[in-house]
């Protein structure tokens, strides 16, 4: 790139995440953009979460880490608070991020003039349940309705007061924002692979109970788009 390189702060929440985060963390560090600080908020794991990052700390300076609840959304705002970068980047500790990920996101955003960018998220699948969570995450790419930004400039995230933390599914309603205030949000061809997917019926079930005790609040707030966004049956599907 022959432009001053901007720092891009990457913010992961997590908890419980021993069994990925050293993947998730391994893909950050190999990135092909390496003007990064990367920020971890934890939510008071019980596994060996801590014991881990600070493993990857000692040997990183550029990472940082802190303990906050009470969940992803506040965790994600504590960190963004905190980030030093121009643009924050947000990803899961149970995924790993194409090598050009951040590259394309800084590239289509200084270049092109856009606000916030988002990529593809796809999984890593095994078993049965897993395969169809992955077909399903398939149907969603270049879907503008289902696909939201995680790739900020972060004085546009502050300006629109952040994720609303009343809310589980933050991201998607902080696109309806975006879109709301006209702010520009480009597309790059990049990836991330969510490699821990959920493989019973059952779990597919308890979190989609779990993420339908929250969406109350989102209907509430925004009815009619909530649901377009919920309802059962889209284009992608055929």
């Amino acid at each position: 790139m022959n432009y001053k390189k901007p720092l891009v702060s990457v913010i992961i929440p997590v908890k419980n995440g021993a069994s990925t985060i050293g993947l998730n963390l391994n893909s950050l560090i190999n990135q092909t953009y390496k003007h990064i600080e990367i920020i971890l908020v934890d939510n008071f794991s019980t596994d060996e979460t801590s014991t881990i990052i600070e493993k990857y700390r000692r040997r990183h300076r550029r990472i940082k880490f802190y303990k906050k609840g009470p969940e992803r959304a506040a965790q994600m705002n504590f960190g963004i608070r905190r980030a030093s970068g121009r643009y924050v980047f947000i990803t899961n500790s149970d995924m790993v991020v194409d090598k050009d990920f951040i590259e394309l996101a800084v590239k289509k955003c200084e270049r092109e003039g856009f606000d916030a960018c988002n990529g593809h998220i796809k999984s890593k699948t095994k078993g049965f349940w897993s395969k169809v969570k992955g077909l399903e995450r398939q149907m969603y790419v270049n879907d503008k309705l289902m696909e939201t930004a995680l790739f900020y400039r972060k004085e546009v995230f502050l300006k629109l007061g952040g994720f609303d933390e009343k809310i589980l599914g933050v991201e998607e309603e902080f696109q309806h924002k975006l879109d709301e205030n006209n702010y520009k949000m480009g597309i790059i061809d990049s990836f991330q692979t969510h490699i821990n997917e959920i493989d019973s019926f059952k779990e597919i079930v308890l979190k989609s109970f779990y993420y339908g005790l929250y969406d109350s609040a989102y209907f509430e707030k925004r009815p009619a788009l909530a649901f377009i966004k919920r309802f059962p049956i889209r284009i992608a599907f055929f």
